[in-house]
């Protein structure tokens, strides 16, 4: 037994694979044991990778059928005797300071069961190398620190705050945080965010990279990301009255081009029985440009509204752990909450 075990998922990347185990045996931080799992039965790299290592903390599974990101992801919350636990992607990798970083933060706040760390970004080019973008994925202030987040962020209605590729998990609840089949590979954090108590706490600095690459071989499921992101709003309005400030700041947001979203809110307001509500904060452009979008996109628009129904088991995920934030922000939301331990 170690203090943290790490899911390493890889897919078809096996020159990627082999710089994430090495940002990994790098860290300063080393009672860790490490899973690499090969989601593609047919390609024998990544067992030759590991073998080259001879490292004992790093185990090799290859998945005798490809399982997709999210029942590869859920593998991270498997029983187990570790009190903490990290996803690895096979595209980013780790700076050395990041575990023992994590796992102090941690030890400061029993209240928090997630940590994670700022990413850098790096894009991959047409020749292979790598250009630091000099970005971050939230800003870097001038004395970085550690910023808290508590339920609810206007950003957590249809998307999430923490990164799952740079994080460190407490194993306590962590049944909880198995997602149901059908999520969408680009919305786990979303969906799984819903699960975890708050709060959630930012390590400022950036400790870990994260890769925009060429390609990818993971299917992109448009239309099943834009259903499941009408679901989640449609469980955040099912559970949360409509304050003033939180609904305007919201809305502003969504009407912000090029990625407008407030067809994904007004659907999801209609998703729910009390999401209506919700709606005194559409405009009537805001309700000019849904129908415009509708007419041009029918099937999404009767995707969205027929989510719940065809996603039950999703809606029902959702909506369980939707109501357990709420009531946690309701009841203790600066403190310890002994009944988010329970989720």
């Amino acid at each position: 037994m170690a203090t943290i075990r790490i899911l390493l998922a890889t897919f078809r990347r096996p020159h990627l694979l082999a710089r994430a185990l090495a940002g990994l045996r790098a860290q300063t931080f080393d009672d860790w044991i490490c899973e690499v799992h090969n989601d593609d039965p047919a390609d024998p790299e990544p067992e030759a990778i590991v073998e080259r290592l001879q490292d004992p903390r790093i185990r090799y599974w290859r998945h005798e059928r490809n399982l997709g990101v999210t029942a590869t992801f859920n593998l991270m919350y498997a029983p187990t005797p570790e009190p903490l636990v990290s996803l690895l992607e096979d595209d980013n990798w780790w700076e050395p300071r990041l575990l023992e970083t994590l796992r102090a933060v941690l030890e400061k706040h029993p209240e928090a069961d997630v940590v994670w760390s700022n990413l850098r970004l790096w894009r991959e080019e047409p020749d292979g190398s790598w250009t630091d973008l000099h970005q971050t994925v939230w800003p870097v202030p001038a004395a970085p620190g550690i910023r808290r987040f508590d339920w609810p962020e206007t950003r957590q209605v249809t998307g999430h705050v923490h990164s799952n590729g740079a994080m460190l998990v407490r194993t306590r609840a962590a049944s909880a945080h198995i997602l149901p089949k059908d999520t969408a590979a680009g919305l786990t954090e979303s969906v799984r965010e819903r699960s975890y108590c708050h709060p959630l706490l930012l390590v400022e600095e950036p400790l870990a990279n994260f890769a925009i690459t060429r390609v990818t071989a993971r299917a992109q499921e448009r239309r099943k990301f834009f259903q499941q992101q009408v679901l989640l709003g449609g469980t955040f309005f099912r559970h949360h009255a409509p304050g003033g400030r939180f609904g305007r700041e919201l809305f502003a947001a969504a009407r912000i081009p090029p990625s407008r979203s407030t067809h994904v809110l007004v659907l999801g307001a209609l998703q729910s029985r009390a999401g209506w509500r919700w709606l005194r904060f559409v405009r009537p452009a805001d309700l000019m440009w849904c129908l415009a979008w509708a007419g041009r996109h029918p099937r999404d628009a009767f995707d969205g509204l027929s989510g719940r129904r065809r996603m039950s088991a999703l809606w029902s995920y959702l909506d369980r752990h939707t109501a357990l934030r709420s009531a946690q922000a309701a009841s203790l939301p600066q403190s310890d909450d002994p009944p988010c331990r329970k989720s």
